[in-house]
């Protein structure tokens, strides 16, 4: 009996490893975030506007690091060619970021030069000033709820295409820059090359 029970304990000890895995990083971030994207028609044909509601897990502040260095984009995807700054308004913090995307088709390469604003500490918004986007418009909100970061995002994009042909490659990117952006986040968590703190993150 006794060499019975040390076989049925030797069978489960995978098992209760497993638990005790789960048990132990269940307050820790995602093996990946959770990333929901929908769309909505914008006030032309072309134009659409891309919703993001995110849960990052608990990548505490690192992910507002990440997300507000737009220098530093063309190394969270590809399709970023460049992102630079081209000023700054010494008295709000008001800059201006010029972009190029190289798209698939039948995108292509894009460029706009961007107004971004920063708010309350937790929020972007960008707008296009000039460009090859017939409008690329945005906001970007992160906050803290129930110790995960969650982010909402919306985006009014008009490349000038058929929404048919566009929806595909803008969701693709945005769920593709957000995983990175996260990989990014983890990275700095557990001391990686440090990104400047520009926005906190809101509770």
């Amino acid at each position: 009996m006794v060499r019975n029970s040390a076989n049925k304990v030797a069978r489960w000890r995978p098992l209760l490893a497993a638990v005790a895995v789960a048990v132990a990083t269940a307050g820790a971030a995602p093996v990946s975030p959770r990333i929901d994207t929908g769309f909505s028609p914008g006030a032309t044909p072309h134009e659409q506007i891309l919703h993001v509601e995110a849960d990052f897990g608990a990548v505490d502040h690192e992910l507002c690091r990440v997300l507000c260095d737009l220098t530093r984009y063309p190394g969270l995807h590809p399709w970023i060619a460049e992102s630079y700054r081209l000023s700054t308004d010494p008295d709000n913090g008001t800059q201006q970021v010029f972009v190029i995307l190289d798209l698939p088709w039948p995108a292509g390469r894009q460029w706009a030069r961007l107004e971004v604003e920063q708010f309350g500490g937790h929020t972007l918004a960008w707008r296009q000033i000039e460009g090859s986007f017939k409008k690329l418009n945005g906001t970007l909100i992160v906050r803290n709820q129930d110790g995960h970061v969650r982010l909402s995002y919306w985006a009014v994009i008009d490349v000038g295409l058929p929404n048919i042909a566009t929806r595909p490659v803008m969701e693709h990117f945005a769920r593709e820059f957000l995983r990175a952006a996260y990989e990014a986040a983890r990275q700095g968590a557990v001391g990686g090359a440090a990104v400047p703190l520009r926005v906190a993150v809101g509770e």
